[in-house]
């Protein structure tokens, strides 16, 4: 059911009650009902002019493309019944703000992507996943706190956050995907905590702003292209544990004066350092 106002500046305000139904499409405002448990794909899709979404408690899962391209929605607070945030959920909107409560498990794959004005992302302790792409091209995405109970960054999950500056991965993560913080231009500081097993390929590519990194002792093996083209990249720091470093891991870290191979590292793979033209190298 809908029901029209009109707000001080003459737009008509469009109040909706979401049970399950077709949604109108100049709808602004929603309140969902409390029989609502799972929000079926596409519900609010294209939905241009809707600024206000009250989630009830009760709600369990987010469906594919759910608020897709809902480019006026600029908040949301997610409720402690949900578990999963569904593929392409918020792609495309104008969210500046999202609440995500513990209780969430996981957010699929391109949940958040291409939304760019949104500032900050808080991932509850509950969350073991972060789908593929979930972050990719939130430009504005200056702050983002990822908590111990996250088990993977999925590829290219935050690829192209150009505001990034800093990240903490938990100890708990045992994976970082593939281009997952690629061309994230401003990270400047990474920090990897033991616990981490691997870094995929390519995972901070093109990270021109970081200047250091330390690879802790439970991580055995570098991807490939693993931090190739971080330009600014001056200290690496290898700990026992180390065995593979990947093909082309560090190739074009052109500000990389030295780095010390630990003694455990049965294998550093073709191209490795390539082009690291400052590069003085000593093992342990």
């Amino acid at each position: 059911m809908s029901k029209k106002t009109k707000l001080n500046n003459n737009t008509p305000q469009v109040m909706f009650e979401y049970s399950g139904q077709d949604v109108p499409e100049n709808v602004t405002h929603v309140r969902f009902h409390p029989s609502i448990v799972d929000l079926d794909e596409d519900a609010f899709y294209c939905r241009t002019k809707l600024r206000e979404v009250v989630l009830n408690n009760g709600l369990r899962e987010i469906g594919k493309s759910a608020f897709r391209y809902c480019e006026a929605l600029q908040s949301i607070d997610i409720p402690s019944t949900l578990i999963k945030i569904g593929y392409n959920a918020f792609y495309g909107s104008k969210l500046t703000e999202v609440v995500l409560n513990d209780g969430l498990r996981e957010i699929g794959g391109s949940a958040f992507s291409s939304c760019h004005v949104l500032q900050s992302i808080n991932i509850p302790s509950t969350v073991t996943k972060i789908g593929t792409y979930a972050f990719v091209y939130c430009h504005s995405l200056s702050e983002v706190v990822l908590n111990d109970g996250l088990r993977k960054i999925g590829c290219d999950a935050f690829s192209n956050c150009k505001s990034l500056q800093s990240i903490t991965i938990p100890s708990t993560v045992d994976e970082i995907g593939s281009n997952a913080f690629i061309t994230c231009t401003n990270l400047r500081e990474v920090v990897l905590n033991d616990g981490i097993k691997r870094i995929n390929q390519s995972a901070f590519q093109d990270c021109t702003s970081l200047e250091s990194i330390k690879i802790p002792s439970t991580i055995n093996e570098l991807g490939s292209r693993a931090f190739i083209g971080c330009t600014n990249l001056r200290e690496v720091v290898m700990s026992d544990g180390l065995k593979k470093v990947g093909t082309f891991s560090f190739e074009g870290c052109t500000s990389l004066e030295h780095i010390t191979v630990p003694s455990t590292v049965i294998e550093i793979k073709y191209g490795a350092f390539k082009c690291c033209t400052e590069l003085r190298a000593s093992c342990t």
